[in-house]
């Protein structure tokens, strides 16, 4: 979340600045702010020494972990919570569904037709 004074985005360790005060972390102790290009520089460390491609970016897990959340079924509202978005069409920004998630909802809901047909048909006497 942009810091209120107009400073570069800050997160603390438990959540948006925006939030108050930083909140304990699991060991008790206070969190503190971490400017969102110090996250980026450790992780792009970490994806070289990985070995992994220079197009990834940081947001990719981000995007990952809302898509995840889709296919795995939670909740909307949930997910829209989870990133700190107030509308979902923001949301849906970051899903990226994948080609197997998508034949697998076409399906369940052609299923679900074709069990409605054969269910609701009026019977003969």
């Amino acid at each position: 979340m942009p810091d209120p004074s107009g400073d570069r985005t800050t997160h603390t360790i438990t959540g948006p600045k925006k939030w108050g005060q930083p909140r304990p972390s699991e060991r008790g102790h206070g969190a503190s702010p971490i400017a969102a290009d110090s996250v980026s520089r450790a992780f792009n460390e970490v994806k070289r020494e990985a070995g992994l491609d220079d197009t990834l970016d940081f947001h990719s897990l981000r995007r990952s972990y809302v898509t995840h959340l889709v296919e795995i079924g939670y909740d909307a509202f949930f997910i829209q919570q989870q990133v700190g978005r107030e509308h979902a069409s923001t949301t849906s920004i970051y899903t990226g569904l994948s080609p197997d998630y998508r034949a697998r909802v076409v399906n369940d809901a052609i299923a679900r037709m074709a069990h409605a047909t054969t269910t609701d048909s009026p019977k003969e006497n």
